[in-house]
């Protein structure tokens, strides 16, 4: 009896280890995964030309065996001192298009980041997309602009939020392994980002200002000096895909090149 007894302790203490161990492995990967996304929300480029900053946020779920789970894409205009590409022949600037999303392959679900350092009039596409933390299993992003929480945000329709919340789920498996295992706990880690802004200066004016007619001012006309001119206008964002792109063919976006992150996905 004594001998059987102090075998369940042993077999129940060994249990405990393991767990023990996926679920600071999950908790790892979920902070590794909101770090980064905080980081560059933190840094979105701020301009008063709406043109000039962007952030587009498109909610989406896939089932799972544990029920409908977040899959999130984000997409944003941010800045960053590190290089994507080699430097030696060709120089970046601070100013890059930055995208997460998760995908799911053979070995799992992984949270992909797609550097453009090149923002243009077409941020879906271009630039190296690289696997980024493993064993992400649900992103969601809202938004808020002061009075309640938003699924789907477009900057260039709603302008910059208030703030962005940002909610991870990872799991401790091994790549490879399945992510959704019972014995394996799931881990989950919410931040809110600020977005800060500068409140605009108030204009004072003239008292021969004030004393003016509207009605015989009319309306100015575009071609007057101190108007801004017609700015060219951002490209419809095209509609969210039904199915994801294989990140082996080309990244998140389907038109980058993914790159190494020293993990078993280098090997395929």
């Amino acid at each position: 009896m004594v001998v059987g007894s102090v075998a369940v302790s042993l077999f129940h203490l060994g249990r405990a280890n393991d767990m023990t161990k996926l679920r600071f492995t999950a908790h790892m990967r979920a902070d590794a995964a909101l770090d980064n996304i905080r980081r560059d929300l933190t840094s979105i480029i701020r301009d008063e030309d709406l043109f000039y900053t962007y952030l587009d946020v498109r909610s989406d779920s896939v089932n799972s065996p544990i029920g409908r789970l977040d899959n999130d894409d984000v997409l944003m205009f941010s800045t960053r001192l590190r290089t994507v590409r080699d430097v030696e022949y060709q120089g970046e600037g601070s100013e890059y298009e930055t995208q997460y999303r998760i995908q799911t392959d053979d070995l799992g679900p992984v949270l992909w980041q797609r550097l453009d350092p090149f923002p243009d009039e077409y941020p879906h596409g271009g630039g190296v997309a690289t696997p980024l933390v493993e064993g992400i299993v649900s992103l969601q992003i809202e938004c808020y602009d002061g009075f309640q929480w938003y699924r789907d945000w477009d900057s260039d329709r709603d302008g910059l939020p208030w703030a962005v919340r940002v909610t991870v789920m990872a799991t401790g498996t091994a790549v490879g392994e399945d992510p959704f295992d019972s014995r394996a706990p799931i881990v989950t880690l919410r931040t809110v980002v600020p977005i800060d802004r500068v409140p605009p200066p108030k204009i004072e004016l003239d008292e021969e200002d004030e004393e003016l007619d509207p009605d015989e001012e009319g309306t100015p006309d575009a071609s007057q000096p101190g108007e801004r001119p017609d700015r060219p206008s951002r490209p419809d964002r095209p509609d969210a895909p039904t199915s994801r792109p294989d990140p082996g063919a080309g990244g998140p976006s389907g038109g980058a090149s993914p790159g190494g992150s020293g993990s078993a996905r280098d090997e395929r």
